[in-house]
């Protein structure tokens, strides 16, 4: 129904009330007289008693402009699911954050990518390239390692060299 504490919230735009959530508030969209209707009701000039109650009821909207009932609804909704939409956002935000900080302090990480570059320039000393000695690299590289197999067991690929390397100094 249409209370007085909702339409004193659609006729504010009180973005911050808790009148209705935004389900409710599109549940009651369906309501909202049409542009016709508001013109038909705002220009009946006799008893508004005589009104039928639906009427009587719509009324109050009828007669919000600038922007309409139904915009008002719509604006209403979307605050309220815009306001659980980033208030998930920042707590992935948080988490990033809070992963990023872990990652960056992490001395075992920073151990292993050494250790990557570390076996990159010893392939690019042993094939004859010494002056290809990298002072960094992308980590777009790392899913790579799996792809570089040793010439004398195919099974064995780049990665479980470093990974047994790393596992056994840690």
């Amino acid at each position: 129904p249409l209370t007085p504490g909702v339409l004193k919230t659609l006729s504010d735009l009180d973005f911050e009330g808790d009148a209705y959530s935004a389900e409710d508030w599109e549940l009651l969209l369906p309501a909202a007289p049409t542009a016709e209707e508001s013109e038909l009701l705002l220009a009946f000039t006799g008893d508004r008693n005589r009104l039928r109650s639906v009427e009587q009821q719509v009324l109050p909207l009828a007669s919000m402009r600038d922007p309409v009932a139904s915009k008002r609804m719509e604006l209403l909704a979307f605050a309220h699911t815009s306001r659980g939409s980033v208030r998930c956002l920042l707590q992935s935000l948080d988490q990033f954050r809070i992963a990023y900080a872990s990652l960056r302090a992490s001395e075992a990480l920073q151990k292993l990518l050494l250790k990557v570059r570390s076996f990159g320039n010893a392939l690019n000393t042993a094939s004859g390239q010494p002056w290809k000695r990298a002072i960094g690299f992308s980590l777009e590289v790392l899913p790579r390692l799996s792809q570089c197999r040793a010439t004398t067991n195919g099974k064995v690929s780049f990665l479980h060299i470093v990974v047994a390397q790393f596992s056994s100094q840690h």
